[in-house]
């Protein structure tokens, strides 16, 4: 699993310190909202989201990471009932993120699968110490980075 980022990456033809690296250089910085946010609002912030996912958080000012909300998420849109706040719309159960201090080969097995919900993963939560919410780094961001990088050698 750790030697697959993508459809036609292969671990084997980069540089071997670049799995050493953290994962701080994969972490792109998006949008936060409490869960007791209206889910309109929820839907609205997505929209403007370049990286088309936003984290739920316990409240503005902890940002503890609850939840999160995907362009896929959109489809609890039609469910009956439908959807109140943030909360409602998010994935809750099972949200896998990962700290900050974690370095790129745990990510990779974590992205791959290697995850408590056995799943692969097109996206996940970079948290601090404290469980609030960073960033999040996903797997075309892995993918560009590491291609610039073993461009290089």
């Amino acid at each position: 699993m750790l030697s697959r980022i993508g459809n036609d990456m292969n671990a084997a033809t980069y540089p071997p310190f670049i799995y050493q690296a953290g994962i701080t250089d994969f972490l792109t910085k998006v949008p936060t909202i409490a869960e007791t946010a209206d889910k309109d609002a929820a839907v609205d912030l997505l929209s403007s989201s370049p990286q088309g996912v936003i984290l739920v958080v316990d409240s503005p000012t902890s940002k503890k990471v609850t939840g999160i909300i995907t362009k896929s998420d959109l489809a609890r849109l039609n469910r009956k009932p439908p959807p109140v706040t943030a909360k409602d719309l998010a994935t809750f159960e099972g949200v896998v993120g990962i700290r900050s201090d974690a370095k790129l080969w745990q990510l990779l097995r974590i992205i791959n699968g290697d995850n408590k919900r056995n799943v692969i993963l097109n996206q996940v939560p970079v948290v601090d110490n404290d469980g609030q919410a960073l960033g999040v780094v996903t797997r075309d961001m892995i993918r560009d980075k590491i291609e610039s990088v073993a461009a290089m050698y």
